[in-house]
């Protein structure tokens, strides 16, 4: 009984906030939405993630003391409407720079992918480094 509480709960949850379920498996409630689906296969945790424009940036990251992506974990993030393409930088706790790479996006779901050894990977696929 215990267990279809939680379950419940859990499920619960997911509908108020607006999630989902194919949401659910993205970190960042990017979900269904989600033109760019940043995942940390990496060693080190990113604090924050910046997309660069050109002419303008958005910065996203978490408003507790706490990582934004583990290892493991991803984040979804709907780019702005008539984008093509966009930098995006990956930072560690302190700002300090983990991984950089420029996207092309021609409308479709893009995965970009950290690797233990800092480089980024960009995929139609989720890619597992």
């Amino acid at each position: 009984m215990k267990r279809l509480t939680v379950f419940t709960m859990a499920a619960l949850c997911l509908l108020l906030t607006g999630c989902s379920a194919a949401a659910f498996f993205l970190s960042g409630c990017g979900g269904e939405d989600a033109d760019l689906v940043i995942v940390n296969s990496g060693r080190q945790a990113v604090w924050s993630i910046e997309l660069d424009y050109g002419s303008q940036t958005e910065g996203i990251q978490s408003a507790r003391e706490r990582p934004l992506m583990e290892q493991g974990q991803s984040y979804g993030v709907a780019l702005e409407e008539g984008t093509e393409t966009v930098t995006v930088i990956l930072s560690g706790r302190w700002g300090r720079e983990l991984a950089r790479q420029t996207v092309v996006f021609s409308g479709e779901r893009l995965y970009l992918t950290l690797d233990a050894d800092r480089t980024l990977t960009v995929s139609e696929e989720w890619y597992n480094g």
